[in-house]
């Protein structure tokens, strides 16, 4: 599942632009984390973020697929949902140390890899469930680590690979209704975030949170199933 890069001599077709984007998110990383702690900085940080990696995929997939009539539309309401649904993981992961966040980000990251399966592409397939494992990686370190949390830089490379990667599948007749569907997955560890659930039970809030990603991302991976 490694892309092809530039000097391998094989960086033919639609697949070589994933180095690049993800080489990007590697080096920008840093300047997400700064971001947070200078708001004059943010701003332009936030916007260099949304355009570099929520609108540059549609034009470095060079595939028939990518144009599809209305594309440019379904990219900018795209947009507003990565940034949605990025914005709010970072909020999460600064207020929620410890392993149900990374579980639940785990669930939703798998089942998305189930969902490029299901749309006959291997390769995503594989490179999305390399993510999930860095994840699960993450899930252990927290359980040996007491008040540890996903970096705000993590999250940026989790959100810069996982869009770039579904917006690949567009080349694949995935249908709208999945990349809804995933959205929801990962905004889901938020239902843990019930007040009242969470001082009952901090176990069992972890659990709501991890369902409430695993299911809608099953539920996208059935759905992309069914219509291939």
């Amino acid at each position: 599942g490694v892309p092809s890069t530039p000097w391998s001599g094989d960086n033919v077709g639609s697949q070589g632009w994933i180095f690049w984007m993800v080489a990007a998110a590697v080096v920008l990383a840093p300047l997400r984390i700064s971001a947070g702690q200078a708001p004059s900085l943010a701003r332009y940080a936030n916007s260099l973020y949304v355009a570099a990696f929520s609108i540059l995929p549609y034009r470095l997939i060079g595939d028939a697929g990518a144009s599809v009539p209305g594309l440019d539309y379904a990219g900018f309401g795209g947009v507003l949902l990565v940034y949605a649904v990025w914005t709010a993981t970072e909020r999460l992961s600064l207020r929620r140390p410890g392993p149900s966040l990374p579980l639940a980000l785990w669930a939703a990251c798998a089942g998305t890899a189930a969902m490029a399966l299901a749309n006959s592409s291997l390769v995503l397939a594989q490179l999305l469930g390399a993510v999930a494992a860095g994840l699960g990686a993450a899930v252990v370190v927290a359980l040996l680590v007491r008040g540890a949390h996903l970096a705000t830089g993590v999250v940026a490379l989790l959100a810069v690979i996982v869009v770039s990667l579904v917006r690949r599948a567009i080349v694949y007749d995935l249908p709208s209704e999945c990349w809804v569907l995933v959205a929801v997955a990962f905004l889901g560890p938020w239902l843990g975030e019930i007040p009242s659930l969470r001082a009952r039970s901090p176990k069992l809030a972890g659990a709501i949170a991890f369902f409430a990603a695993l299911i809608p991302a099953l539920a996208a991976a059935g759905l992309a199933n069914a219509a291939k």
